[in-house]
């Protein structure tokens, strides 16, 4: 009877141990299907999914314009595949989260703070773009030790594997599409600096457009990423465009991490031109942009991709300025201008960051011309 009693809890203690096995071998293995090209990686990133999954759940989020509007056969197979976890924690604590600000790229850089086991990796620095003054460092933190719950007990990693397929079709033909292009050195030589890492992540279940966010090292290394969502749908499958679309995208999110520092250090001096916000206030609203620090640095953002545009050509340039004008961009005229002069005088100002400066002083004189 003891002997029997013995063997028993040898069997379920070794059934635990294998379950566990089971679990920590489906996420080490979830294979990462990307693509290595030069400097840039394109991928689908399993964090991001897994931050999809969560979004397509959500109540608060689930709806929004900021998740795709194409009814593709992939998000139909994962709001299926993770339905019965939509009242989980991690999903209730984003709810909480999203009415409180965390949306946009706030939770996608949240997300890249983890490692692929979903661990947050700690040679990686906390940024100060996922919070707002609605919530706290440490609600974020346990979001994420949240989001490690529901992939464990939603065995996300075999979703992941199962749509492999998918993933390996999208990333090459997006790899396909920027194969041998100068954009990473026309952009490092535009701003006269460079970065880490660059990577493209295809987002099949977000919104058409992108998030530009940049995390940062311990040491000072910056990893850049334009996460980029479908801008259409064929054969029941999400289609993120052109090359056109796709490099256009791309330039326009990664000068979003190329200009992220300098934009934060000159902050106070930025508000201090604010009221050039007011004629176009309620058109930036609708696109997301409430303030007029974020309302400036698109402008100089899409300055750059229109800049870029004309060195194409002059029929693609003027086809860039005349989308960003219709979209009320009402200074990248001036922006340009400016960029140009930034370019003549390359011997004086190496870098972006050095010339910034005066662009600002360009945009206080158009603020006090305005206001007068």
């Amino acid at each position: 009877m003891f002997m029997r009693a013995n063997i028993f809890i040898i069997c379920f203690l070794a059934a635990i141990a294998s379950m566990a096995t089971c679990v920590a071998r489906h996420i080490k293995q979830a294979e990462i299907v990307s693509v290595q090209l030069d400097k840039v990686r394109v991928s689908v990133d399993p964090r991001i999914e897994l931050l999809s999954a969560i979004q397509v759940l959500s109540d608060e989020y689930g709806s929004s314009p900021l998740v795709t509007r194409f009814a593709h056969d992939y998000k139909q197979h994962m709001l299926e595949y993770f339905l019965p976890f939509k009242h989980h924690a991690a999903v209730q604590q984003f709810d909480r989260l999203v009415n409180k600000g965390f949306t946009f790229a706030r939770p996608v850089t949240a997300m890249l703070l983890l490692d692929y086991m979903f661990n947050v990796d700690e040679n990686l620095q906390f940024s100060p773009d996922i919070l707002t003054d609605q919530y706290s460092e440490t609600e974020v933190k346990q979001f994420l030790v949240l989001v490690k719950q529901f992939a464990q007990e939603a065995q996300f990693a075999e979703f992941y594997q199962s749509e492999q397929g998918l993933y390996r079709e999208l990333v090459n033909q997006s790899a396909s599409q920027i194969k041998g292009n100068s954009q990473i050195a026309d952009l490092e030589v535009f701003y006269g600096t460079d970065k880490r890492s660059y990577n493209i992540v295809l987002a099949p279940n977000f919104h058409d457009g992108g998030f530009g966010p940049s995390i940062f090292t311990r040491d000072g290394g910056e990893h850049v990423y334009s996460v980029n969502g479908p801008t259409a749908m064929t054969k029941q499958r999400p289609d993120f465009g052109s090359s056109a679309r796709t490099l256009e995208l791309v330039n326009h999110e990664f000068s979003h991490s190329f200009l992220r520092t300098v934009f934060n250090e000159y902050k106070a001096r930025i508000n201090s031109s604010a009221t050039l916000l007011a004629p176009i206030q309620q058109a930036m609203k609708k696109q997301g942009y409430g303030n007029w620090f974020s309302v400036l640095n698109e402008h100089v953002v899409r300055g750059v991709t229109t800049y870029i545009a004309y060195q194409q050509g002059k029929e693609q340039g003027d086809k860039a300025l005349q989308y960003e004008k219709s979209r009320s961009y009402i200074y990248i005229e001036q922006v340009l201008h400016s960029l140009n002069n930034y370019q003549q005088q390359r011997a004086k100002y190496s870098t972006f960051n050095e010339y910034f400066a005066t662009l600002l002083a360009e945009i206080e004189i158009l603020a006090n011309n305005t206001s007068t």
